[in-house]
């Protein structure tokens, strides 16, 4: 990334003086990307102004700025150089702190966590199988109806033929314990 230094300074001062704020990091998947990117959000403050200041990130790169200072504001050239801010460049290195201080997401990629997820439901059908004695999915269909003004919720259970639950503390206990 291009930072002059003089931004470079700025940025030192601001990290020190609160000029920013840190308001949210989270972590998840982009659209387009299969990596997983941390998303970097705050406020930038000038006196007393307060702006946006947004910045998406890969392990490998910075994806995404989005700073409101008055100097990105009236320089929208800047991001074709890629020459960020004092503002971008202090909430950088704050998000750089906290990564180093709490773990940030996995390394496992979309298609890797896609796997997980389906080897765990995998597993979770086989018990719930092996419980029952049969292959298959179990179903859990609820029955909403409306009984003399009132509002009835009941449920179903079953592979292929579903069963009324009769009393769901006794079927809770039941999964519970994984009796039949």
């Amino acid at each position: 990334m291009g930072f002059s230094g003089k931004v470079l300074k700025k940025g030192r001062q601001l990290l020190k003086s609160s000029g920013i704020e840190l308001k949210e990091v989270s972590s998840g998947y982009l659209s387009d990307k299969d990596e997983q990117v941390a998303i970097v959000e705050g406020t930038g403050v000038d006196g007393k102004w307060k702006f946006p200041i947004e910045v998406v990130f890969s392990r490998t790169q910075v994806l995404h700025v989005g700073c409101r200072c008055r100097e990105c504001q009236s320089n929208y050239w800047r991001y074709i150089s890629r020459d960020y801010c004092a503002y971008t460049y202090a909430m950088i290195k704050r998000a750089e702190e906290l990564v180093r201080e709490k773990s940030i997401g996995s390394a496992t990629d979309k298609q890797g966590n896609r796997l997980l997820r389906a080897f765990r439901q995998n597993q979770a059908n086989q018990v719930i199988s092996g419980v029952i004695g049969q292959d298959g999915k179990v179903m859990l269909v609820p029955r909403l109806v409306e009984k003399e003004g009132d509002l009835l919720l009941s449920f179903r259970i079953g592979t292929k033929k579903l069963f009324v639950i009769k009393d769901l503390t006794e079927f809770y206990q039941s999964v519970k314990a994984s009796s039949t």
